[in-house]
């Protein structure tokens, strides 16, 4: 009897161990996609709000930096450079180009830590000003 229950001891001991095991993996795991789930919102609010901030811009001011010259494109800051953004810690970038004075293509990128988010908007021209559809 004592040869035996020898054995169910160990086996219960490896049970235990290997459940303790894969719990600790599967909540690291969780861990895991908790921060990069965070830190894939955090680029893409990061690169729409630059985006707004541009279409506002544009849509407000005649004489607006976002707006460039007919087949022309404005790059804010410059080529493959991103500008910081304090409040939110993260970097955006944008990128504008005019088409024939008809279309506006809007590109603005989100940088938080090693993520990357892109958002492209398209404005076209109404009668007078670029007026866009903000919410679609």
């Amino acid at each position: 009897m004592g040869k035996y229950a020898l054995i169910i001891v160990g086996a219960l001991i490896f049970s235990v161990l290997t459940y303790s095991y894969a719990l600790k993996n599967a909540l690291f795991q969780t861990n895991v996609r908790s921060v990069q789930s965070y830190s894939q919102n955090q680029a893409h609010n990061i690169a729409q709000s630059a985006a707004m901030i541009a279409i506002n811009d544009i849509r407000n001011d005649t004489n607006s930096d976002f707006h460039p010259a007919i087949n022309q494109t404005y790059v804010f800051p410059g080529a493959d450079q991103y500008t910081s953004w304090g409040d939110v810690h993260g970097e955006y970038h944008i990128e504008v180009t005019n088409q024939a004075d008809t279309l506006l293509n809007l590109f603005s990128t989100g940088k938080f830590e090693d993520t990357i988010y892109r958002v492209n908007v398209g404005l076209s021209k109404g009668s007078t000003s670029w007026n866009p559809i903000i919410d679609q």
